[in-house]
């Protein structure tokens, strides 16, 4: 079973280390990046989102995993039975992705060869946008949702990962 964070606490301790392992039903652990430690490896950033509609969803991601960016576009049609997910990889991005320290404000962005992902956060809505040359069967995926209301839960995720060495 895993254990449910109800309370607003740090994300990190001042060793690095996580205060409390688990999940949230909102933004609860606040993560200060000036606590983490363990050099390049020792950090792993990423903004997420998932919009789902009658027959389809739509994932967006930006990582920075300081030695690898992990970008990523997902399209799965339910009707009629089809995924695909389009994933390139930048090379040592060493946090210079620029991600924002909370998904409340702040704004995340990457651009590759072929390739676009934007999530814009004015304060009152949030705005994403992904373009992605030949995505499937030769066709390009381009993609722009305006998200109003915040929904009452979300999913917040607080898992320690082993540290190489």
């Amino acid at each position: 079973m895993q254990h449910e964070i109800t309370h607003a606490i740090p994300l990190l301790d001042e060793r690095g280390n996580l205060t409390e392992p688990g999940w949230a039903r909102r933004l609860l652990p606040v993560y200060d990046r000036a606590r983490v430690k363990g050099g390049p490896t020792g950090c792993r950033e990423w903004d997420d989102y998932l919009v789902m509609g009658p027959g389809f969803a739509l994932a967006l991601t930006i990582a920075d995993h300081f030695y690898l960016g992990l970008d990523s576009i997902s399209l799965l049609d339910f009707r009629e039975g089809w995924q695909m997910t389009r994933c390139p990889r930048r090379p040592f991005p060493m946090g210079r992705t620029g991600l924002p320290e909370t998904s409340e404000r702040g704004n995340a962005a990457v651009s590759g060869r072929g390739y676009g992902i934007l999530f814009h956060n004015d304060g009152l809505n949030r705005t994403l946008t992904a373009h992605m040359d030949a995505f499937r069967e030769g066709a390009a995926l381009d993609a722009h949702i305006v998200l109003r209301d915040e929904p009452e839960e979300s999913m917040v995720l607080s898992v320690p990962f082993d540290r190489p060495g």
